[in-house]
């Protein structure tokens, strides 16, 4: 007889706070996180929980497509939260429920949640962008077309 899978499983959407619990939100609202990347939730796990985590490229079958800007909620984790004998790995998560609440936690107070949507990290970025947004604002205060209002 072949032995199952304990690991449970959990998706980015499970902790989004822009889902609905009918898309498949599992947690309160206010204790969700908006879009949580899979990178997130696997630090929250292994760094801030302790647990075993795997990763796997799959997609959560209620939103299979690809939002455009949310390409990063793709994936899933397979997370062991008990041992063989079926004692907790950690005391402090005894179930799938309170793990996704601990998770929201965490992904909330994540390091790349820090930055902005779309900014990378590179060193001396922010002088040569903060021009260029200087430059392309006075174009557009030359260019002014339409009708003249009386």
């Amino acid at each position: 007889m072949a032995s199952t899978d304990t690991r449970v499983i959990i998706y980015p959407d499970y902790l989004n706070s822009a889902k609905t619990v009918a898309q498949g939100r599992r947690i309160p609202a206010d204790k969700a996180v908006d879009w949580p990347t899979i990178e997130q939730m696997y630090d929250a796990c292994e760094k801030g929980l302790h647990l075993q985590v795997d990763k796997e490229w799959k997609r959560y079958p209620r939103s299979w497509c690809v939002l455009p800007g949310k390409e990063l909620s793709f994936g899933r984790l397979r997370v062991r939260l008990r041992k063989e004998d079926g004692s907790p790995v950690n005391p402090d998560v005894p179930n799938k429920k309170e793990l996704m609440l601990r998770m929201a936690d965490l992904c909330k107070r994540h390091h790349s949640r820090s930055m902005k949507p779309g900014q990378k990290v590179q060193a001396g970025a922010g002088s040569s962008s903060s021009a260029a947004a200087a430059a392309g604002s006075s174009k557009g205060a030359a260019k002014k077309s339409g009708k003249k209002k009386k």
